[in-house]
C-alpha cells in the first residue's frame, strides 16, 4: 500500500512539475527565469540521453496507476511511440519552447530599447494620415 502511494506521489510531483515548467514559459517575461529554466531542462536532457529515461519515471511505474508520460501520451494520442521516445519528445518540445522564449524575449527587448526612433516616426506618419495632411 505505502509503495502505491509513493508511485502516487513521484506521478503527481512528475504531472505537476511539466505543466509548472509549461507554464512559467507560456506566462513569464523574465528573461532570467526562462535561462534559468533552459538550464534546469539541459539538466534533465542528459540525465535523459545517460539513463535512456526520465530520473523520476521509474519511481512512479505501477501496475495500478498510469505514469504521468502515459497520461501525456494519451492526451497527445501519439500512442504509436513507445514511452521512452514520449518522454523524448516532451523533453524536445521544452527545451525548443524555451529557446524561442528567450530569443523573443531578446527581441523584444532589443526592439523596446532601439526601436523607439522608429515607432516615433510611425507614429507622426499616422498623426499626418488621421490629419488629412
Amino acid at each position: 500500500m505505502s509503495n502505491i502511494l509513493l508511485n502516487i506521489f513521484f506521478i503527481s510531483v512528475h504531472t505537476i512539475g511539466f505543466i509548472y515548467l509549461l507554464i512559467i514559459l507560456l506566462i513569464s517575461s523574465n528573461l532570467k527565469y526562462c535561462i534559468l529554466t533552459l538550464i534546469f531542462m539541459i539538466i534533465i536532457k542528459y540525465s535523459y540521453i545517460c539513463l535512456n529515461e526520465c530520473l523520476i519515471t521509474p519511481l512512479e511505474t505501477n501496475s495500478f496507476f498510469p505514469c504521468s508520460t502515459e497520461l501525456a501520451q494519451s492526451v497527445l494520442n501519439i500512442n504509436t511511440i513507445s514511452l521512452e521516445k514520449c518522454e523524448e519528445v516532451l523533453i524536445n518540445f521544452l527545451l525548443a519552447l524555451i529557446c524561442i522564449k528567450i530569443l523573443f524575449l531578446i527581441f523584444y527587448k532589443y526592439c523596446q530599447n532601439n526601436c523607439a526612433e522608429y515607432l516615433n516616426v510611425l507614429n507622426i506618419f499616422e498623426l499626418f494620415k488621421r490629419l488629412k495632411i
